[in-house]
């Protein structure tokens, strides 16, 4: 999601959101190590986002995760310790991809800045982000076992828990209960062709299998 303001609050971070900060943090740094590589073979470097973190209250209509342009990866962390409790072991791996599509938001408009021309809004757009955080956590797993260190995911039953965890998400958010999914996935496209983009992701080393919006340019 893109968005130009968020809300912040000013209480202190609980004991559950220091704990995602924590989950945040590393999963910013993995995405950054993995798009750094891809960059580098385009002769040029990665400049990561800043990491934003923040607590809008429930109900709140800025709360979630989003992607401030061209300022950093906005992290909610009410959102993030919501995420957990509904999903329980499938959590991190959830919050990662959510993290990673907005990052892939990021690596967007670095694309723009260097093409100089901004890309249309829309569930093309999206979609290519979605791609871009199954491929990175797909890369992530992959230096993992090979041994280079880093956050290790088990995948999730994606194609079940992406479309739960937006609706309750959304109810968190909005306080009703959407049954029709195109109330709540406006702009993103509905959950499976999400997850279809997902595990396009996932199954490929290579990035530019996602589209143009996320594959660096070279010189």
């Amino acid at each position: 999601m893109l968005v130009v303001a968020m809300h912040v609050t000013a209480d202190p971070p609980q004991p559950e959101a220091e704990q995602g900060s924590i989950l945040a943090s590393t999963i910013i740094n993995s995405t950054s190590e993995e798009w750094s590589a891809v960059f580098a073979t385009t002769g040029h470097a990665y400049a990561a986002p800043r990491t934003i973190y923040l607590q809008p209250p429930r109900h709140h209509p800025a709360r979630g995760f989003s992607y401030l342009r061209g300022i950093g990866v906005a992290i909610d962390l009410g959102e993030l310790t919501d995420i957990e409790r509904f999903l329980g072991r499938d959590a991190d791996a959830v919050i990662a991809l959510i993290i990673a599509h907005e990052v892939a938001h990021h690596v967007q408009y670095l694309n723009e800045k260097r093409r100089g021309i901004a890309q249309p809004l829309g569930s093309d757009r999206e979609q290519q982000a979605d791609c871009a955080a199954g491929w990175w956590l797909g890369r992530a797993n992959a230096r993992r076992i090979a041994g280079g260190g880093g956050p290790l995911f088990t995948v999730p039953d994606i194609d079940r828990q992406l479309p739960r965890v937006l609706q309750a998400l959304d109810t968190l958010k909005t306080g009703h209960l959407a049954n029709d999914e195109a109330q709540y996935s406006t702009g993103h496209g509905l959950s499976a062709a999400r997850t279809v983009a997902m595990r396009r992701g996932l199954a490929s080393a290579d990035v530019s299998v996602c589209g143009a919006s996320v594959t660096p340019l070279g010189n």
